[in-house]
């Protein structure tokens, strides 16, 4: 992983410990979103990094002339790669870190006021639940009410982007155990008291929903019927949806 653009370029930045936590976006991904917002970053606007993981995006926001990021990020180990990332391009003047809920109250009072730009990048568990989901929206909404006139919110999703409808929906997804080729990834505990993927293996509910998209046949009695996830905020214009073959990035603008 590294800074793509900008004063930092070619910097070399330390990676998650697994695949079990956080999914950095690939640098197409970046390389494709920084280039729709040339032109934002030239005159210093701050930046807001929510679910930041070890923090490629604001910090190649830092690179490409925001004058400050904001990093919301929970797990412990992935936010001590965080800070080192923030050392190594020895950017801490303009870098704060966030230690909570991405959902939380303590995010929201430490989000700019106003933001130029906020990235959301929420875990898969978070966006294949749809009770978990609404209170993902719900927060970016208010987010959204602070951004600058020529503001965007970036909100990143599997594509397609479809969930399960039910929590015993979970109960019909197939357990493929050694044939996942990909790396095993397993769901961290959300404090979601209504999360219908809690304790479920991410990895299997994204082989499913894999399986589903490519047309094949799901091996399960009773298989969930998914349903198209929705990308609706409150008091936003959008989303603009660009997608990068199993992810997407949905652009939204403060209505005015």
């Amino acid at each position: 992983m590294r800074i793509i653009g900008g004063r930092y370029k070619r910097t070399i930045l330390q990676g998650p410990p697994d695949d079990k936590t956080t999914r950095p976006l690939p640098d197409r991904v970046r390389e494709s979103i920084f280039n729709s917002l040339q032109g934002h970053l030239n005159e210093g606007p701050s930046v807001f990094d929510v679910f930041a993981g070890t923090g490629s995006f604001g910090l190649e926001s830092i690179s490409r002339g925001a004058s400050r990021a904001v990093f919301v990020e929970r797990d412990r180990v992935i936010r001590e790669v965080l800070r080192s990332n923030i050392s190594r391009l020895e950017a801490q003047a303009m870098c704060e870190v966030v230690e909570g809920d991405a959902l939380g109250a303590l995010a929201l009072a430490r989000c700019p006021n106003p933001v130029t730009i906020v990235m959301m990048d929420p875990p898969y568990a978070l966006a294949r639940d749809p009770k978990a989901w609404g209170r993902v929206l719900a927060q970016a909404g208010k987010f959204i009410q602070r951004l600058t006139d020529d503001g965007y919110l970036l909100l990143r999703t599997p594509w397609p982007f479809l969930q399960l409808a039910a929590n015993e929906a979970t109960e019909a997804i197939p357990r493929r155990g050694k044939q996942h080729k990909r790396p095993r990834e397993e769901v961290v505990s959300l404090s979601l008291d209504d999360g219908s993927l809690e304790g479920h293996d991410i990895d299997d509910i994204e082989a499913y929903f894999d399986a589903i998209a490519a047309g094949e046949a799901i091996e399960a009695d009773q298989a969930p019927e998914p349903i198209e996830g929705t990308l609706d905020i409150i008091g936003a214009l959008g989303p603009e949806t660009h997608a990068y073959g199993s992810t997407a990035v949905h652009w939204y603008q403060r209505a005015r």
